[in-house]
């Protein structure tokens, strides 16, 4: 794994920890969501990272461009996409 995609890993399993001490804040604001299911995925948790962890968010997108900015040029040359 390059070290891009394991620092996205790393901040996602960050936000996914932290956003414990928030879910039941989030749900009463967002029930829709459903946040609270423990099989909550990034879809949830991405409108509470917003939320509750803007700094982790923000981290966390600036990762994934780096990863996807390194992907993104192999795409067609490690035939994903032919």
């Amino acid at each position: 794994m390059s070290p891009e995609a394991r620092d996205v890993l790393r901040l996602a399993r960050r936000i996914a920890k932290a956003s414990y001490a928030h879910r039941t804040e989030m749900d009463i604001l967002r029930p829709e969501l459903q946040i609270r299911r423990w099989d909550a995925g990034w879809h949830q948790l991405k409108p509470l990272a917003q939320t509750y962890l803007p700094t982790d968010f923000a981290d966390f997108q600036s990762a994934f461009h780096a990863l996807s900015t390194r992907l993104r040029p192999l795409v067609h040359t490690l035939a994903f996409l032919r």
